[in-house]
């Protein structure tokens, strides 16, 4: 190594860069004159497996929209039963005359929208709601809470 000039360095990295050049010279006239007729044949060979290949992507696809619904109805079922939960307890605490934030009350009426628009939801919650919340507006509960501290 300590023989070794910058001159046969230099030499070397020509001679190298000259051989890639001739290489990709004759590659770049073989793939001219033979490229249509190698080009067709490679893609006759592959067209099944390009096909095979189409299949499963579709497959995968339609997989993926499969459990993307199965995910938003598991996630549509949990978020309704968490309403349901939270309107039982609000509504429970509203005939034990419970004292109840203003922030609760605006939530309770902003999670019985949800549940009712959003969920599409209608059961006994929305009876319940109904024969407990007849009569009492939003502003009307809450003032009435605010009068009361």
């Amino acid at each position: 190594m300590q023989n070794v000039t910058l001159g046969q360095v230099g030499a070397f990295i020509l001679g190298a860069a000259a051989l890639i050049g001739a290489i990709s010279a004759i590659v770049a006239v073989i793939v001219k004159m033979y490229g249509k007729t190698v080009g067709k044949s490679i893609e006759k060979a592959v067209k099944p497996l390009n096909d095979e290949i189409l299949a499963l992507k579709d497959e995968m696809h339609a997989e993926l929209e499969k459990s993307r619904k199965e995910f938003r109805a598991t996630a549509d079922n949990l978020d309704a039963s968490e309403c349901r939960n939270f309107l039982v307890r609000f509504l429970g605490d509203i005939e034990r005359g419970v004292d109840i934030d203003p922030v609760e009350i605006e939530r309770a009426y902003d999670i019985m929208q949800h549940y009712s628009e959003d969920l599409g939801q209608n059961s006994y919650i929305h009876a319940r709601w109904d024969e407990v919340m007849q009569g009492r507006s939003k502003a009307a509960s809450i003032k009435k809470y605010v009068r009361n501290k």
